[in-house]
């Protein structure tokens, strides 16, 4: 069992020892449905805990969409704040919100090929470091043969 599990397993038993004391007396062990059943209320709790979390962290963040409004709106509010109210005509200050838009736009677009990048580039190096790492195997070193003569044929014996 993993170390969350025992934790919440001992707590539920801690604070139902209460009820499960008319089951079984103190000094016995709790009989093994109830514990069985505890193990599985722990495991559910754990279980819907970590889908929480999950939750919570993907609705932290924000999606590309989110993010470019943010940043148009932001553009927006400086620009604005830049120029007088009263200089800004309704043509002036529509074409400075698309600007700002398509500003935001190629922004976002941008920020995500550096993130591109950065993690090619972390995987590049990655690998460089691995094949460093890996040391090549010698060469096979090149011997002599070393060719024995046939014994001489003395013809007198061999007719």
């Amino acid at each position: 069992m993993k170390a969350k599990k025992k934790e919440l397993v001992n707590d539920l038993l801690v604070t139902l020892a209460s009820q499960l004391s008319g089951i079984a007396p103190a000094d016995q062990k709790t009989p093994k449905g109830v514990q069985k059943a505890i193990r599985h209320l722990a495991a559910e709790l754990l279980r819907a805990r970590s889908k929480e979390e999950k939750r919570l962290a993907k609705a932290a963040t924000l999606k590309p969409k989110e993010v470019k409004q943010r940043l148009t709106d932001e553009l927006v509010a400086v620009l604005d704040a830049h120029f007088a109210e009263d200089v800004l005509e309704a043509r002036a200050s529509q074409l400075l919100t698309e600007t700002a838009a398509e500003l935001a736009d190629k922004l976002t677009k941008l920020r995500g090929k550096q993130a591109q990048k950065a993690s090619k580039n972390d995987l590049a190096v990655t690998e460089l470091i691995e094949a460093s790492v890996v040391v090549a195997a010698p060469a096979p070193r090149a011997t002599r043969r070393v060719v024995k003569a046939a014994p001489a044929v003395d013809e007198s014996q061999a007719g």
